[in-house]
C-alpha cells in the first residue's frame, strides 16, 4: 500500500476569526481580498480610519441613490423620507451615530461591526441591537450583516487585507426574499468592497513607514 503525502500541514489548527463569534452561521457571503504592501500594523490603521463615505465614486454614489429612490417619494409611495446621509463615517462615526454597531476587535489584527435591518426591502427599516445581543438575536422577519476588516502578514512588509460582509436572515420567509435580491445586488455588494480595499491600499502605502535599525 502506498502511503499518502501531505501537501499541506494537515496537523496545522486554523485560527477562528472573531467575526465566528458574532455570525459563524449565515446564509450569504461576499469576500474580498488584496495584497498591501504595507506592514500589517500601518494596513490596519487604514482600514480602521477608512471614511466609508469617500469609498467607490460614481458607483457607490449611484447605487445608494437608487436605493434611496423610494424614500424619495413619500407621497406617490407612501414611504418615509430618507434620513439624510452622514458627510463622513469611520466605524467609530457609524457605532456612535448610527443603527450600525461595532461588534469587537482584535487591535491590530480584525475589527468586526454589524446591523440589523429588512435591508432587502424597498422601505428599509434599520435596528439598533447591541454587541452583546447580535449573536444570538432571531426575531422573525429581520437580517442580520456582520462586516470585518482583517490583516494578516504576507512576506517580509507585506500585508494580506480581507474586508468580508455576512448575512443571516433569522426566517425562511425573509431568506427566500432575500434570495433574490441578493442575486441582484451581490456584483454591486463585491464592486464596493473591492473599492474599500484600494482605498485602505493607498492610505497605507502612503504612510511613512518605520525602519527599525539594528545595532
Amino acid at each position: 500500500m502506498t502511503e499518502k503525502t501531505p501537501t499541506v500541514r494537515e496537523t496545522s489548527e486554523q485560527e477562528e476569526l472573531l467575526i465566528d463569534s458574532f455570525m459563524g452561521q449565515y446564509d450569504f457571503s461576499r469576500l474580498e481580498h488584496i495584497v498591501v504592501e504595507a506592514p500589517t500594523d500601518a494596513t490596519y490603521r487604514a482600514a480602521r480610519e477608512l471614511d466609508l463615505m469617500s469609498v467607490g465614486g460614481p458607483l457607490v454614489k449611484a447605487l445608494m441613490w437608487a436605493r434611496e429612490l423610494p424614500h424619495r417619494l413619500p407621497g406617490r409611495l407612501g414611504r418615509r423620507p430618507a434620513p439624510p446621509r452622514p458627510e463622513r463615517a469611520t466605524l467609530d462615526d457609524l457605532d456612535s451615530g448610527t443603527d450600525w454597531v461595532l461588534l469587537g476587535e482584535r487591535p491590530g489584527s480584525e475589527v468586526v461591526f454589524g446591523v440589523v435591518g429588512t435591508f432587502w426591502r424597498p422601505d428599509i427599516v434599520w435596528r439598533r441591537v447591541e454587541a452583546a445581543d447580535f449573536a444570538s438575536f432571531a426575531e422573525p422577519g429581520w437580517g442580520k450583516i456582520a462586516a470585518n476588516f482583517s490583516v494578516r502578514p504576507y512576506g517580509a512588509g507585506r500585508t494580506l487585507l480581507v474586508y468580508e460582509a455576512r448575512t443571516r436572515l433569522t426566517d425562511p420567509r425573509s431568506r427566500t426574499r432575500f434570495r433574490w435580491y441578493w442575486a441582484a445586488v451581490s456584483p454591486f455588494v463585491g464592486a464596493v468592497l473591492r473599492a474599500a480595499l484600494r482605498s485602505i491600499k493607498r492610505d497605507a502605502e502612503a504612510r511613512p513607514q518605520v525602519t527599525i535599525t539594528r545595532v
